[in-house]
């Protein structure tokens, strides 16, 4: 699907362009549309990583599950992955966004920008399906 930063606005994602998806055998068709990956009241803990699975519905609206919160130390020193979430039921996992916070404060989805916050890094991942390994990084 491809998913970056939002070119309107810096506190959302968005698809980068229209694109088919399955869900249960059925094919459908993503709109793209300004902001449409939304992390409204997601927040992510000083010192910690989340991952944020983007997944979108038969009527082609998004939701974001989040994942465990890790502590960026075990990550650093290799004692814990950062495990993929489940995504909801009768949709299709089009992509990820994993925030990295080191910010001093609390992120917060809808709030905190996704750039240029000096601590926290937003990395984007697009994918076919939810791999099955951890995140080691």
């Amino acid at each position: 699907a491809g998913l970056a930063i939002d070119a309107n606005g810096t506190t959302d994602a968005e698809t980068l362009a229209d694109f088919p998806y399955a869900i249960n055998g059925l094919t459908y068709t993503l709109t793209s549309g300004d902001g449409d990956v939304k992390l409204d009241d997601n927040t992510v803990a000083d010192g910690y990583t989340a991952l944020f699975l983007a997944c979108v519905d038969a009527e082609g609206t998004i939701t974001v599950v989040k994942g465990d919160e890790v502590d960026n130390d075990d990550i650093t020193a290799k004692d814990t992955g950062i495990h993929w979430p489940e995504p909801t039921e009768a949709t299709c996992p089009i992509g990820a966004i994993k925030i990295k916070n080191a910010s001093g404060s609390v992120f917060t989805g809808g709030t905190t920008a996704l750039t240029g916050v000096s601590g926290v890094t937003v990395t984007y991942y697009n994918l076919f399906t939810v791999p099955v390994e951890p995140l080691t990084s």
